[in-house]
């Protein structure tokens, strides 16, 4: 059969002709025979190849167009092309098309690869060249040279090594030829993005791998699925109201400690972070955003959790496979969640547009003083900022012994009577677990730091998918997104929940809609009206508990809330161990997708907007201040976002106001704010 080519000819070419990170492989082994290093992964679906043979490549003739291809052959009898790259005799890498030119020799070069849906056997294999290549080969030695970035394995001449393999990895351009000149070596993407810490841990091929992987790749791709999965994201692109470009940084376990900002921020056990902040660029005040990873997250490690040092390099190796392999792809999708709303909501996510107000020192710390109490007021709860963006990755799957520790059952009662009792009982071996959202800024009642990843990251989540559901069932009509099924189970629409996400998006990205507003509006009702009337309500009463006394009389909280999370993870744990090992909990895909990455690692991608641009600190926002400060924050709406050179001394006094009046508003009239009903 004819297998389908994983790269364009055209594509194939115009890598040669741009940056390159290759290193060689193994010489002939034998008359005829190359040794190749085996870069395939044999997995379930995937044809296992053996016995690689090339051939099908005639001699250069004067007048006539040079072969660009050559065909590849397997003992199973799988068959596909591969391009045949051309030297001329003074080292010029040929066009193509191209014609042979009287009184000149050529070399080959072969680009090979291996399709999509085939693997090769053992670590190493050898192909074997028909005799035609061996004569166009010559006498000269012949090498396999690897390429981290594409996956490409170029086999050629010894001769040729030094053409398409440089220090700075930057092959000539196709017509340029080899003088021997001593060149100016140009920095690779290792060189702009890497910090000096994962240069020390990890070989530069596998940190080509790993930018290759993040630039081209995954980040492109979850750009691209944010703006599929969220039309009020979409919308705001389509009006510059997202931003273009972002910077990327790479290190292991702490950044450089070179002075800049972006280097010395420190997020322990973070695999991946976007941070924005207002910084200096280019002389001037600015808002900007990178993202930062932390390689250490991704080497191979021992039984113990040490990581392991590949022999062979002296340096730790990469893992491109397994669960923590696939936690890092989620939480690329998670983190630019928070790009888009850095730019989508900056002043829920910022707690000012005002740049002056938010600027920090070195240490991250603010420099207005004033800062910290006036940004609390605006800015998102945690619980939203964290759990809406974990509401787009597989959160279930990596936090799965989180969401069990909340189910846990007990007392041999329900499921919804178990997770009243753990949300705010339950225990971490001598330590609470802190799943109530009233621990989300990381304190208890008496100002003690508490862990907050439970109330942000586990809580939040379902939080977030309970406001969607409510969101979603107010606008559309309908019920709710979890509903029973005939066998007595029930199912989830994934597509109700980010329905409902996206119409809150839609919401806080009005002038005058603050998240209060949204909390208030789609609201249950009980005995006295709105159930909750702002985000502090909501946070007192989603879930909770019972008084010591057990009484059912004595419940405080949001029984709606309770039904909802206990019939959600129901769901969810009802298919663990059937078809999937663990059910997916993004909302971007059904909830029975058979998948643990909501990415492709293999899938090359480019996206319009985020690009990773060559610098690893922070890229300044194309989208400006007056645009940026589109949308409400928690509290306070846009249209009056206070600033650190007019602060009002009476904002504590004009929320409090503003909260009473909202209450005796719907109070008396039973319908949402007017900020929202007119949409």
């Amino acid at each position: 059969m004819t297998g389908k080519p994983r790269k364009a000819f055209a594509a194939l070419l115009a890598f040669v002709l741009a940056c390159l990170i290759m290193t060689p492989a193994a010489a002939f082994a034998e008359k005829n025979a190359v040794e190749v290093e085996n870069h395939t992964i044999a997995q379930d679906g995937k044809a296992t190849v053996s016995d690689i043979r090339i051939g099908g490549v005639d001699a250069p003739t004067a007048g006539t167009q040079l072969d660009e291809k050559a065909r590849v052959s397997t003992a199973e009898g799988a068959e596909w092309d591969i391009p045949a790259l051309w030297v001329r005799d003074d080292l010029t890498i040929m066009p193509q098309p191209a014609e042979a030119d009287e009184g000149r020799t050529y070399l080959p070069a072969l680009a090979f690869f291996v399709p999509n849906g085939y693997a090769l056997q053992g670590p190493d294999f050898k192909v074997t060249l028909a005799e035609e290549l061996a004569v166009l080969f010559g006498t000269d030695e012949v090498i396999s040279v690897y390429s981290q970035e594409t996956g490409i394995t170029y086999i050629m001449p010894a001769s040729l090594k030094g053409l398409f393999v440089r220090a700075a990895g930057q092959p000539p351009a196709a017509g340029d030829a080899e003088d021997g000149a001593e060149k100016t070596a140009q920095p690779t993407l290792v060189d702009i993005h890497c910090a000096q810490t994962a240069r020390d841990a990890l070989t530069d091929e596998d940190l080509a791998w790993l930018v290759d992987l993040i630039i081209n790749r995954l980040e492109p791709q979850a750009v691209n699925l944010l703006l599929d999965r969220f039309p009020a994201f979409r919308a705001a692109a389509e009006k510059g109201e997202i931003g273009t470009q972002i910077g990327l940084y790479i290190y292991y376990g702490k950044g450089d400690a070179d002075g800049d900002p972006a280097h010395g921020v420190d997020v322990a056990g973070a695999l991946a972070y976007v941070d924005d902040r207002a910084v200096m660029i280019d002389g001037a005040l600015r808002f900007g955003y990178m993202i930062g990873v932390d390689a250490a997250s991704l080497v191979e490690k021992d039984d113990d959790n040490n990581p392991l040092v590949n022999p062979a390099t002296e340096r730790y190796s990469l893992i491109r496979s397994g669960q923590n392999f696939e936690t890092f792809v989620n939480t690329i999708v998670h983190e630019m969640f928070h790009a888009f709303m850095d730019d989508y909501d900056r002043l829920g996510m910022f707690g000012t547009v005002g740049l002056a107000n938010r600027e920090t020192d070195a240490a991250g710390g603010w420099k207005n003083p004033r800062t910290a109490a006036e940004c609390s007021a605006t800015r998102f709860p945690l619980w939203f900022i964290e759990g809406s963006a974990s509401a787009t990755e597989n959160n279930y799957q990596f936090r799965n012994s989180l969401f069990a520790l909340l189910c846990k059952d007990l007392t041999g009662g329900t499921l919804a009577g178990n997770i009243l009792n753990n949300y705010q009982n339950a225990t971490i071996g001598d330590d609470p677990a802190y799943f109530d959202l009233g621990f989300t800024n990381g304190v208890d009642a008496d100002g003690n730091k508490v862990d907050d990843t439970t109330a942000n990251y586990v809580s939040g989540y379902l939080a977030v998918l309970y406001l969607s559901d409510l969101a979603n069932m107010r606008v559309n009509g309908g019920g709710s997104a979890v509903s029973p099924t005939e066998d007595g189970g029930s199912t989830v629409s994934n597509e109700k929940l980010c329905s409902g996400l996206n119409q809150i998006l839609e919401w806080l990205h009005a002038d005058d809609t603050t998240l209060d507003d949204v909390i208030s509006f789609v609201s249950p009702s009980d005995a006295g009206g709105k159930l909750y009337h702002n985000t502090e309500a909501f946070t007192s009463k989603f879930i909770k508990g019972t008084s010591s006394g057990g009484s059912s009389d004595a419940y405080t909280g949001d029984k709606a809330s309770l039904t909802f999370v206990a019939n959600y993870l129901d769901c969810l744990m009802s298919h663990e161990g059937t078809t999937y090992i663990t059910p997916n909990g993004s909302i971007l895909f059904d909830y029975d997708a058979d998948f643990t990455m909501p990415l492709d690692p293999d899938k090359q991608d480019s996206a319009d907007f985020f690009k990773i641009v060559d610098s690893n600190t922070y890229v300044e926002s194309s989208v400006k201040s007056d645009t940026g400060a589109i949308g409400g924050g928690a509290s306070y709406s846009s249209d009056n976002p206070w600033s650190g050179e007019a602060a009002q001394e009476t904002n504590a006094l004009a929320m409090a106001a503003k909260q009473d009046a909202t209450e005796e508003r719907d109070n008396k009239t039973g319908e949402a704010s007017s900020s929202i009903a007119k949409r």
